[in-house]
């Protein structure tokens, strides 16, 4: 398949068009979907109505307006996403999770497995068949003490890749490394503690191996990463435990509109 090192070179812009998308997912195939969540929604109640209760206790839980917000957003539109490709009801919908706090649809093996991810104001989403999955995105800039996370979560040898890197591109590398390493973590549904105890081989057009290096952690599966960039300024990677053999990704410049087809 294409590589998606550059986020342009595939067909992630998202078009309202039906024949672009027939709600289906196909076997092999992982669909990501970016959003920006500081879009104008002229009726976030519609979002609202969908959540649950719980989530709406978690929605006033936030301190701050703006936190709400995006919240609101970002779970009601993860209802929508995933009644789409379900063809049920959003509010519908129950999730489980497991005890690191992965979520999951509750109703069966059969539906889709999903993840997402948040930085700044973006939000992606993951969804595929059939495989675990998981996703991660970052706002690429340096930042005091980004050096000794990776030297205390990374193995050497990532380290070391990191620190050869010329001055101006160890943040860059770095978030290649911790995107992908988050979404392999994800994709397991284990904690930022099991970090150290895999190693990632990364290549420039986007692929990329991962070796276990512990066998508390399953070595024998057939696994799919990438790492991309959603914008000039982000950082992305996905991780499946499973066979992929085509990724489409989305991004929507108008929210109403999404919810509007997404509602269809």
């Amino acid at each position: 398949m294409a590589a998606i090192g550059v986020w342009e070179a595939v067909a992630m812009r998202f078009h309202l068009n039906p024949d672009k998308w027939d709600g289906k997912l196909k076997p092999g195939e992982a669909h990501l979907w970016l959003v920006d969540l500081e879009q104008q929604v002229s009726d976030v109640q519609t979002l609202w109505r969908v959540l649950s209760k719980d989530e709406m206790r978690r929605a006033e839980s936030f301190c701050f307006p703006g936190d709400q917000h995006s919240f609101v957003i970002a779970r009601g539109l993860l209802r929508f996403l995933l009644a789409a490709y379900t063809h049920k009801q959003p509010e519908a919908l129950q999730f489980s999770y497991n005890a690191n706090g992965k979520p999951c649809l509750s109703d069966g093996d059969a539906l889709p497995a999903f993840n997402i991810a948040h930085s700044d104001t973006y939000a992606l989403y993951a969804i595929c068949a059939n495989c675990h999955i998981g996703v991660d995105v970052e706002r690429i800039r340096p930042f005091d003490g980004y050096l000794d996370i990776a030297r205390g979560h990374f193995t050497p040898e990532e380290y070391s890749q990191i620190t050869s890197a010329p001055d101006d591109k160890r943040s860059e590398l770095f978030f290649r490394y911790w995107t992908l390493k988050e979404a392999v973590v994800k994709a397991l549904g284990v904690g930022i503690d099991r970090l150290p105890d895999f190693r990632l081989r990364l290549f420039e057009d986007g692929a990329a191996d991962v070796q276990f290096l512990t066998t508390s952690l399953a070595s024998d599966m057939r696994w799919y990463l990438r790492w991309f960039y959603p914008t000039k300024e982000f950082a992305g990677a996905l991780a499946t435990i499973g066979f992929v053999q085509r990724v489409v990704a989305r991004a929507c410049p108008d929210l109403d509109s999404l919810i509007s087809y997404l509602s269809l």
